[in-house]
């Protein structure tokens, strides 16, 4: 009854009805799953997991990128392939399946590849998504990603808890080796959140972001400028020719919000606090080939807040 609730059309904000699952079932009972349309796909949400909580709420975690890079892609002569590294609940490779040619999700998580792959198996419409159920990385090796919290999206290979937590043996892929058995025509844009192992997956895809020179939009955070060391050293990960911007989340201008899917794109500074720029202590960073055309900002007033 309680998950019919969730599902059902009423005259309440979704924001409300969670409200009210949080008051009459407790996390600690462990998931509740509830069926959700996403960009026309049927998709199983779990409302005790950020992201696909997020994505019933908002349409979408993270809606000032999925904007962004739908702009983009609106921008762009031809389509193009998305690399979705770090798909977690298939957030970014969904969306991006209405506007890429072709999108390649690596996501080395087991429950978290099978569900994606199994909403694929229940979608036959959604026939460019492919789910490669491995991380990349500078060489081919297992390695153990750590569970810190309930929360999916926390899960990282280089953060290393003290205490006792749940570990998944993985499959580590070296990129560029990987992603050449792909063959891909083209490839526009990357996305890479990976919980600290950006680094790492730069250095496995240069030869790639050499040959096809894609917009790439990075996580980062203080814990990134110590595995970079400075500007330069993250520079060098990138060929030639990048130049380098970041999302705005404070609120570059009054009306910003990025739970509406609004962005603002500035200049980036590797020197300034994360915190400065970004909520979470989590920013994004664009990596853009100078002289590409790309979108700065994004923002359509409801109605009560235009003033004439």
């Amino acid at each position: 009854m309680l998950k019919k609730f969730m599902q059902m059309d009423l005259p309440v904000s979704r924001k409300m009805k969670y409200s009210i699952l949080k008051r009459v079932r407790s996390h600690d009972k462990g998931a509740f799953e509830i069926d959700f349309t996403y960009c026309g796909v049927q998709i199983p949400i779990n409302m005790f997991d950020g992201t696909q909580r997020s994505i019933y709420l908002y349409d979408g975690d993270e809606k000032f990128m999925l904007n962004f890079l739908r702009d983009y892609y609106a921008m762009l002569p031809k389509g193009g392939v998305f690399l979705d590294i770090g798909a977690n609940s298939g957030n970014h490779a969904i969306w991006m399946s209405q506007y890429a040619d072709k999108v390649y999700a690596f996501e080395p998580q087991k429950r978290l590849h099978e569900r994606l792959r199994n909403i694929l198996r229940e979608n036959s419409e959604v026939g460019n998504i492919e789910v490669c159920p491995f991380a990349l990385g500078e060489e081919n090796k297992t390695d153990y990603i750590y569970h810190i919290s309930k929360y999916s999206g926390s899960s990282s290979i280089v953060r290393k808890p003290d205490t006792n937590v749940p570990r998944e043996e993985i499959s580590i892929r070296q990129g560029d080796e990987a992603i050449r058995e792909l063959n891909p025509e083209s490839i526009a844009a990357v996305k890479i959140d990976v919980e600290g192992y950006e680094h790492f997956v730069l250095k496995g895809i240069g030869e790639t972001l050499e040959k096809y020179r894609p917009l790439v939009i990075f996580e980062h955070a203080e814990e990134n400028k110590a595995s970079y060391g400075s500007f330069e050293g993250m520079r060098e990960l990138f060929p030639e020719g990048y130049e380098f911007y970041q999302f705005d989340r404070r609120g570059a201008y009054r009306y910003h919000n990025c739970r509406r899917g609004f962005y603002t794109v500035v200049d980036f500074d590797f020197d300034l606090p994360v915190r400065a720029v970004a909520t979470g202590g989590n920013a994004n960073i664009i990596a853009c080939p100078a002289g590409t055309e790309m979108p700065k900002k994004n923002f359509t007033p409801w109605s009560f807040e235009i003033r004439k």
